[in-house]
């Protein structure tokens, strides 16, 4: 993975301070098949990755926790940014820096079936513009449980072909507020 991370068939506990950007054609964080062991990135996590997912976790196993607490700068253009399907248990920590999640076709946030237990914490999410937009949902959070908070500052949804938020099966709280400033609860 060419300036990212890949962690695959792992049982040990990573931990990474140093900032991560990775450019177009590979994930900056990917996990995959991930077995009881804490994963923990604490610098900044920067992807401009274009046409495949900026964070991609999945198929991990359900004792395996990952946890972002430098911030996330990810844009991807036909490619959903952030996607926890399968991933164990996922922690986005508010950040100094920011955790902003864009993409211009696709969705901010694809999660399901997953766990948060400190929470997700976005300052921004978007999907789509004034003239494109995902052809599906511009947010999907299915089967997400926990005990932590899911809470984004701005949330813009346009144009997407489904529902803009879609949130089902999921028993945590959801804090969001719409790019005017006006919450979405």
């Amino acid at each position: 993975n060419a300036g990212g991370v890949n962690l695959t068939l792992s049982s040990g506990t990573t931990s990474i301070a140093a900032d991560i950007t990775q450019g177009a054609g590979f994930s900056a964080v990917s996990t995959n098949r991930l077995n009881a062991a804490p994963n923990t990135f604490s610098g900044m996590i920067t992807g401009d990755t274009g046409i495949v997912s900026a964070v991609l976790l999945q198929g991990n196993f359900g004792s395996t926790t990952t946890s972002f607490t430098g911030g996330l700068n990810l844009d991807t253009t036909t490619a959903d940014a952030f996607v926890a399907t399968g991933a164990g248990t996922v922690n986005v920590a508010a950040s100094p820096n920011f955790n902003n999640v864009d993409s211009t076709t696709a969705r901010a946030l694809n999660i399901a079936t997953a766990t948060t237990s400190t929470g997700m914490a976005f300052n921004r999410l978007t999907s789509g513009t004034g003239s494109t937009g995902a052809t599906n949902q511009g947010i999907l959070i299915d089967r997400l449980t926990g005990t932590g908070a899911v809470s984004a500052g701005s949330v813009t949804v346009q144009n997407a072909g489904q529902n803009g938020i879609e949130i089902t099966n999921s028993g945590v709280d959801f804090n969001f507020t719409n790019g005017a400033g006006t919450a979405v609860t």
